[in-house]
């Protein structure tokens, strides 16, 4: 079961830097014709690059007690729609730690995460 976002709480995705890598896919040889394609396992995940952009108190407040706490430390799975696509589904930060932030030149947190993405049926 996949945890949701605290309430309303967005994770909002710049698009400068945001990667989306689809599931692997494996190719058979055949006796005759093209060879076959399948991914690896039926519910592969995506491989996601993006980066949040949220205000300090967000970050302080929200976020961080979320990933630590709901999430134990990013070890569990969340509600998340992709933001390009709109396809809903579960997201894990990879990696088991707290994502590396920068500030804007706004003085907001630019959080660099890199995500685990399978959609939901």
């Amino acid at each position: 079961m996949a945890i949701d976002l605290p309430d309303g709480f967005v994770l909002r995705t710049l698009r400068d830097g945001y990667t989306y890598t689809p599931p692997r896919v494996r190719e058979s040889e055949v006796d005759q014709g093209a060879p076959k394609q399948r991914r690896d396992t039926t519910a592969a995940p995506a491989d996601i690059q993006a980066r949040f952009v949220m205000s300090r108190a967000q970050y302080r407040d929200v976020f961080v007690p979320w990933f630590n706490g709901a999430l134990a430390g990013g070890a569990h799975w969340f509600n998340w729609t992709e933001p390009f696509t709109g396809d809903a589904g579960r997201a894990q930060f990879k990696g088991g730690s707290l994502p590396p932030t920068t500030r804007s030149a706004g003085g907001r947190i630019v959080l660099g995460a890199q995500l685990r993405f399978v959609r939901t049926p």
